[in-house]
């Protein structure tokens, strides 16, 4: 639950400093982001900062309410995210410079590291996939790497920036490349389930 709590926090920073051009629903996501303040005022400071929520507390009702109630609204957010990155021209990606990492473990458990049952705040906060993805390369490295490299991989992600580049592979599925330089994690993500159905990542040689 440590390290689940980790990534939470580390994309809750992500999520509240990420911006685009916004359209009626991002207006809307962002209006009720703003009413939450209201509901996180009912419960004590510890209970906020260990993000120690259940699917009971009124937080996460209200939460599931609105993710219910705009399902399709959310869907073609994540695809005007999506989109916005196809054909980067910035994106570079020398493949002689990196060497391939062993992920099987995460790709045959993702289910398992699907936070909405676990830490049902995910569920808002893994609106924009690029949030889900940064989560997943957490979850790499606080299982991979230990505590003080984990430190430094996310110090350095909050300091600097990522270069992304997509493209659509058919009717509900995108490829997302994201290189944020030390690591690069080609990620398959499905717009019908919601999620990353299958990562890659290949780390600095």
């Amino acid at each position: 639950m440590k390290n689940i709590n980790i990534v939470i926090i580390i994309s809750l920073f992500s999520f509240l400093y990420s911006n685009a051009q916004e359209d009626s629903f991002e207006r809307e996501l962002k209006n009720f982001r703003f009413s939450l303040n209201m509901v996180l005022e009912q419960y004590e400071d510890e209970k906020v900062y260990k993000l120690d929520f259940n699917k009971k507390d009124s937080l996460i009702i209200y939460i599931d309410n609105f993710t219910a109630k705009n399902k399709a609204n959310i869907k073609k957010h994540r695809e005007k995210i999506l989109a916005s990155y196809k054909d980067n021209p910035d994106f570079r990606f020398d493949t002689t410079k990196y060497k391939k990492v062993d992920v099987s473990e995460i790709n045959n458990n993702l289910k398992d590291f699907d936070l909405k049952e676990n830490v049902p705040l995910s569920q808002l906060l893994w609106i924009d996939p690029m949030i889900e993805i940064s989560s997943l390369k957490t979850i790499y490295y606080s299982r991979e790497k230990g505590a003080a490299e984990l430190a430094v991989y996310t110090t350095k992600a909050n300091i600097a920036t990522s270069l992304i580049k997509t493209r659509k592979l058919g009717h509900s599925q995108w490829e997302i490349i994201d290189n944020s330089y030390a690591i690069v994690g080609k990620f398959i993500y499905d717009l019908n389930k919601g999620c990353v159905v299958h990562m890659e990542l290949f780390e600095l040689k």
